[in-house]
């Protein structure tokens, strides 16, 4: 085992120098897997409707490589990906320092690929990463996203990293703000309120100067620009961002650039959230939790051994790759023997759920002292501050100053032994005593969060032979002017595997359940119960350009839906806290809170003012293609977006029952053209406990969906046929009146002159996809009363599968009398003597001279007028 205690006798002369290396906790494959694993475990295991990744519109995206500007792609080569190193939240400009991923993360996935099975499935096969080799890495799909940021927090500089922790994945990436330590910022012991060098890493994850002040202050000038206030505010601009926006006039290039942007800082939030779970899967690492520096220049190999040996572990290899106090357990013909392999948990650690992202890490209260017992805290730091001895502060060291474990060891403080074979170096190394017992002094670690977790014990040759968890070995060496106390435990191999076997499955947990909390926020979105979200009045004059309908008005301007009615709810969930058992809020509202209605779509670039742009179909089924385009052309090829103006959120304003709200778009326009539509609602403000949350709800609407009126008078049906007006038979006439009803309000009426002769009155709707009646009521300019008519107005969609335009096939328009007429709607004639039954075809009578949609009205807002038929 141990020959001597050398941090012990030469702390003096090592501290300053161990202490600029602190070193990292779990090495690269050890974070990669625990990031992994906590993405499956979290919410995003799930999909489909109701899921985080359809709320936040991730589900449109490619599976494979979800934010890489898709439309930039060439042949096989998806698009460019990149993410973003911002100093602050005043400075996210995307021209400054884009960064792109590097093979750092592609080269530490290869290695963990083609492992032997760990507990029976090959943990990394089948990732949508790996080519069809099950080696080759392609891909970035949202895990790895994580990955990359939990594997890229412990990047040192460059310097560093060439001199004492280079490894076969090459060098880290380059600091645009100059180069820096990530793990001088990774330890903060909860019982003393200290990390060991750089800032706590509670801070230093979170973003703020102070993690227990109340409200905890953002740290604007932090040095790390991958927090959990980063991740934030990178997913704000991914839902919300319009740069481009600011520069009028808003082109087309500026549009394609925000959508990319909008991609890359999804990229980035979740790159930041890897950063961030690193930080507290490091809080699982007892050694980081109780700065226990473990650097590979001044610390012991005692000290340096834990993360070696369970990234060993993790990788399925040998006693010989480990480092030589490992090996100093094994006889040296032993080196080839595969180490225990990593333990995940007999089943996965229960996921934590907490009321702030500090409690993950810890739930020590601001002020608590050393003297304040951690056993009722709940944090990750918490626990494996509490639960092990390391190299560094074994019981009787000067350095150990905590009360948990208990000290001094014995069986008045719940120590129990076990003696279990074992071999033992001499103190030379060179030789080797075997067929020994070995005794290990044994606790209980309490779970104050989950007690009962079936956690495993260590084995030795293959079974378990304890009956509780190793803590400490006795030590089996001493040398001369050694104090006995300090001198008498050591951390061996069976402590070593007991730390990893209790900590990951935590860690694990903990990482998932940090990631719910991120995502907790949700909205519930409905349409009104009329199921009209928007109306316009198509015949408002109107241009196209490249592409974008414009006002004939305001030639800057997009003609479009300006005001959208949704019902918006606050259904963040309120479970009960770990531990405490405290309920969780999900209060909304407050200084500065605000919710914003965003439109997702793409675009008809085949659009005309008179529709000739849409896929139709006539009464005999024949489809007509949009003229001079084709169903592959006619959609845009990225996602753009148009954002409401905020509405201020009062205290508990969202938290009750659905509450419905106007979205003012009049500054954004939601095209008249779009297709693949989605809109979102997203708050930002006081959520809970957290005084800075996101909630986002989504809702899929109708495209623009055609309600219409065509006079059709200059035909009159007599005798079963149509055919044009003579001697007593009824003259054609405009249409002097027209009001057109959803459901039981009335939402158009019509002026003077009327209607002309076979012209057409087209209004454009957003609805949902149910049956909801309309009505329209005609009187003739000769005051004839038409009949009315009532029929049933649902949402028609035109979207593709996904933000690629995969499986593009719009539903059909209406198309007559050589016009395409809309989606539903009233053909107005005048006949003579009974009706016939049924009515003879009207699609062959001539073409009218005019297909454009008339302007001779106005809208009524919806639920303000009684429909009057």
């Amino acid at each position: 085992m141990r020959s001597t205690n050398q941090w012990s006798i030469l702390a003096g002369g090592l501290l300053i120098f161990a202490c600029t290396l602190p070193a990292h906790a779990y090495d690269a494959e050890t974070h990669a897997l625990i990031a992994y694993k906590a993405y499956q475990g979290s919410v995003f295991a799930q999909n489909g409707p109701g899921s985080v990744i359809q709320r936040l519109g991730l589900d449109r995206l490619d599976v494979p490589t979800p934010f890489n500007a898709y439309w930039q792609a060439t042949g096989s080569a998806p698009g460019p990906v990149s993410y973003y190193d911002d100093t602050s939240a005043s400075n996210f400009d995307p021209a400054m320092y884009p960064r792109q991923p590097n093979g750092y993360e592609q080269c530490q996935m290869q290695h963990l690929a083609p492992l032997p099975p760990i507990t029976g499935t090959n943990w990394l096969k089948g990732d949508p990463m790996l080519g069809t080799d099950g080696l080759t890495v392609t891909f970035l799909p949202i895990e790895n996203w994580l990955m990359r940021g939990d594997l890229r927090e412990d990047d040192l500089s460059p310097l560093l990293y060439s001199t004492i922790a280079s490894d076969r994945c090459g060098q880290p990436d380059g600091d645009p703000y100059g180069q820096i330590v990530r793990v001088f910022n990774h330890f903060y012991d909860p019982i003393h309120d200290v990390g060991l060098v750089g800032t706590k890493s509670v801070d230093w994850a979170l973003g703020y100067v102070d993690s227990f002040a109340t409200p905890p202050v953002v740290d604007t000038n932090r040095r790390n620009h991958f927090t959990y206030e980063d991740a934030r505010e990178n997913m704000w601009r991914a839902l919300t961002g319009e740069r481009g926006r600011s520069s009028p006039p808003y082109t087309a290039a500026a549009r394609a650039a925000d959508a990319q942007e909008r991609l890359y800082r999804w990229a980035t939030t979740f790159r930041s959230l890897g950063d961030v779970i690193h930080l507290l899967q490091d809080g699982a690492s007892p050694q980081h939790v109780r700065d226990d520096p473990h650097s590979p220049v001044g610390t012991s190999k005692e000290q340096q051994a834990f993360e070696g040996f369970t990234n060993a572990r993790v990788l399925n290899q040998t006693v010989g790759d480990t480092n030589a106090y490992v090996r100093g357990f094994f006889l040296r013909s032993a080196y080839q023997k595969a180490v225990p392999p990593i333990v995940l948990g007999s089943s996965p650690y229960p996921i934590p759920v907490f009321a702030t992202p500090l409690r993950f890490y810890t739930t020590r209260l601001k002020g608590d002292g050393p003297s304040v017992l951690p056993d009722n805290r709940y944090g990750m730091m918490d626990y494996a501050n509490r639960s092990f001895f390391t190299g560094g502060t074994l019981p009787g060291m000067s350095g150990n100053t905590f009360q948990r474990p208990a000290t001094p060891v014995d069986g008045a403080h719940g120590y129990t032994q076990s003696q279990v074979p074992c071999v033992l170096s001499s103190a030379l190394g060179n030789s080797w005593r075997h067929d020994l017992k070995c005794t290990h002094w044994m606790h209980a670690i309490p779970d104050s969060v989950t007690s009962g977790y079936g956690d495993t014990l260590p084995t030795v040759e293959g079974s378990i032979q304890f009956t509780q968890p190793p803590l400490a070995a006795f030590s089996a060496f001493t040398i001369a002017n050694c104090p006995p106390a300090q001198c008498r435990y050591t951390v061996g191999l069976e402590e070593l595997d007991n730390m990893a076997n209790f900590a990951v499955p935590r860690a694990i947990g903990y990482s998932a359940g940090l990631i719910n909390y991120f995502f907790r926020g949700q909205l519930t979105v409905t349409a009104p119960a009329d199921g009209l979200y928007a109306l316009v009045n198509h015949g408002t004059p109107h241009t196209v350009s490249q592409g974008y309908p414009y006002l004939v008005s305001n030639p800057a301007k997009i003609f479009g839906f300006e005001q959208v009615r949704l019902n918006v709810q606050n259904t963040t969930s309120t479970p009960t806290e770990s531990g405490t058992g405290s309920p969780i809020s999900k209060a909304t509202g407050g200084t500065g809170a605000q919710l914003v209605a965003v439109a997702r779509y793409h675009r008809n670039v085949c659009y005309t003012t008179t529709l000739t742009g849409e896929v139709s179909q006539d009464e005999n089924n024949v489809v007509h293609p949009p003229a001079g385009c084709t169903v592959a052309t006619m959609r845009s090829a990225y996602q753009e977006i148009s954002v409401s103006t905020p509405i201020a959120v009062t205290p508990s304003m969202l938290d009750g029952t659905p509450v419905a709200l106007t979205f003012d778009f009049s500054g954004d326009p939601i095209p008249i053209n779009a297709t693949d539509l989605f809109i979102q609602a997203v708050y930002r403000g006081p959520l809970g406990d957290e005084p800075d949350g996101i909630a986002v709800g989504l809702v899929d609407v109708s495209e623009p969906t055609y309600m219409l009126v065509f006079n059709g008078t200059d035909y009159v049906l007599k005798n079963n046929h149509w055919q044009l007006p003579t001697g007593s038979d009824p003259a054609a006439e405009a249409l002097a009146t027209i009001q057109i009803c959803n459901s039981t309000s009335k939402v158009y009426g019509s002026s003077a002159p009327g209607l002309p002769v076979v012209h057409i009155l087209r209004l454009a709707a957003l609805r949902d996809f149910t049956a909801q009646i309309y009505s329209i009521g005609i009187v003739g300019s000769n005051g004839l009363v038409f009949r009315n008519i009532y029929g049933q107005w649902q949402g028609d969609q035109r979207q593709a599968v996904d933000e690629r335009g995969t499986g593009f096939n719009p539903d059909l328009m209406f198309y007559g009398r050589g016009e395409i007429l809309g989606d539903y709607g009233e053909y107005a004639f005048q006949n003579v003597g009974m009706l016939p039954n049924p009515i003879p075809s009207m699609w062959g009578l001539p073409t009218p001279p005019t297909a454009g949609s008339e302007n001779i009205g106005a809208l009524i807002t919806p639920g303000t007028t009684t429909c009057p038929f």
